[in-house]
């Protein structure tokens, strides 16, 4: 545990010193918070026409890139999504809880706004879609689910629902209110 100690020097030659309370949270406490970037997934699966690819032409995205569907604007895949494009991302949750997935999208049509998802479902038996507003720019949307984890290692999978669909960032958080 990190600690820190706050001392400020006054002109009349004395210090006051500030130390954590003994029931402080420390620093480098387990996290609630898991936020990544799209393009740092651990496995992907691109059976058909549309792959998952890294971009950089849109402005705004954070990291190095963002996740594009390449492959065709608006071509749904609704039938059998597990044979469909995903990207998955092992989570090792230091902590067991209610957590709340939020994704960090762009769109500029109905045709390119949503995608699938699921956590530890790679049948996709249990897919959720997440869709976002048409307004071409890029910014946080939430899953309608809440997901109940135990500690443990996760894996979240995002799936191909619409080409052209584009996600930057991810972040499984235990506040249903998406970062900044």
């Amino acid at each position: 545990m990190r600690s820190l100690a706050l001392v400020l020097s006054t002109g009349c030659g004395f210090s006051i010193t500030s130390q954590p309370a003994p029931d402080a949270v420390p620093i480098d406490a387990a996290p609630r918070v898991w936020i990544f970037e799209a393009e740092a997934f651990t496995s992907r699966l691109m059976p058909g026409t549309h792959q998952w690819t890294e971009a950089t032409a849109l402005l705004g995205y954070s990291g190095t890139s963002y996740m594009l569907l390449a492959g065709g604007s608006g071509n749904a895949c609704t039938s059998n999504v597990s044979t469909c494009a995903s990207m998955s991302y092992a989570i090792s949750l230091e902590e067991g809880g209610i957590y709340h997935l939020h994704l960090r999208m762009w769109a500029d049509g109905p045709g390119t706004d949503s995608v699938w998802v699921s956590l530890d479902d790679p049948t996709a038996n249990a897919i959720t879609a997440v869709d976002l507003a048409e307004d071409s720019t890029f910014k946080w949307t939430t899953s309608p689910d809440t997901y109940t984890l135990p500690a443990g290692t996760h894996t979240l999978t995002i799936w191909h629902r619409e080409g052209g669909a584009i996600v930057d960032r991810l972040a499984l958080i235990m506040d249903p209110t998406p970062p900044p």
